[in-house]
């Protein structure tokens, strides 16, 4: 799939598409916002979200540049888009088939003794640092996000939409998601603020079961990419094994000149010249 723009700009846009719509599946980072942007207002779920957006990025640094290395290896790009597709489908059927709100939560784990321990400093009172903190720890004790990412970085550097060759991209693209990441985290804080509470679990499970089918249609389009760049290298390789055909040899004859061919296969001396 080609775009009409520059490799920046192109991997800048891309960045703030995925980032904003990666971050809709409720977890511990939404849930925390939701409920703190409904007790204290809209500041402090801003705040929380960038702290969150900063150590994402932190993640989809490490995912883009651990990856750059294996994009010369056709195999090992093959193997990782596979296992994201697979990912994808995974994410999106959990998610579609949630039950409860504590469903999502589980899907999101965190490291339960360090953000305890985290929240038990912070929650006595609200600062932007304390906010900004808990942001930050409740991504750092969720490394799955780490695993998601680099599933997205394997889909962006096998289609071509992030360059690695070209580092520009790269920090174009890690620039345009961790806009789009916080926009959405802006945008709850400011919904949860103007109605005053939290969301009700029902509105919650509406937002995850969404996020489901957002990723079931990406593993499809995905799915979809894969196998007709499956088709097309079998078609490529059924090319290059195709027996190549006769070539017509010129023929010599007796005079010593060399006969040619015209455009309807058939000789003619090369002595009969027609101006």
């Amino acid at each position: 799939m080609h775009f009409p723009l520059p490799p920046v700009e192109l991997a800048f846009v891309i960045g703030v598409i995925s980032g904003f719509i990666l971050a809709l599946p409720v977890g511990p980072i939404n849930l925390t916002i939701i409920n703190e942007a409904g007790r204290s207002g809209f500041l402090k779920g801003l705040v929380i979200g960038f702290g969150a957006t900063l150590m994402e990025l932190v993640y989809v640094g490490i995912a883009f540049t651990g990856l750059a290395s294996f994009v010369v290896d056709p195999f090992v790009m093959s193997l990782l888009e596979l296992c994201s597709f697979v990912f994808l489908i995974y994410l999106g059927i959990r998610f579609l088939g949630l039950k409860s709100i504590l469903n999502a939560v589980e899907l999101g784990k965190t490291d339960r003794a360090l953000d305890k321990k985290w929240r038990n400093r912070v929650e006595t009172r609200w600062t932007p640092h304390s906010a900004f903190g808990m942001g930050v720890i409740r991504v750092f004790a969720n490394p799955a996000l780490l695993v998601f990412w680099v599933v997205v970085a394997t889909n962006f550097l096998g289609r071509g939409w992030v360059d690695p060759e070209h580092k520009f991209t790269i920090v174009a693209c890690i620039a345009g998601v961790g806009l789009g990441t916080q926009l959405w985290y802006a945008f709850l804080s400011w919904l949860v603020s103007i109605r005053h509470k939290s969301l009700s679990e029902p509105a919650m499970l509406r937002l995850a079961r969404m996020t489901g089918v957002i990723l079931l249609v990406l593993a499809l389009v995905h799915g979809v990419s894969l196998a007709w760049s499956i088709a097309r290298h079998r078609m490529h390789q059924r090319f290059q094994l195709r027996p190549r055909t006769e070539l017509k040899t010129p023929i010599f004859p007796s005079g010593g000149v060399v006969e040619d061919w015209n455009k309807d296969g058939n000789m003619k001396d090369s002595n009969d010249s027609r101006v």
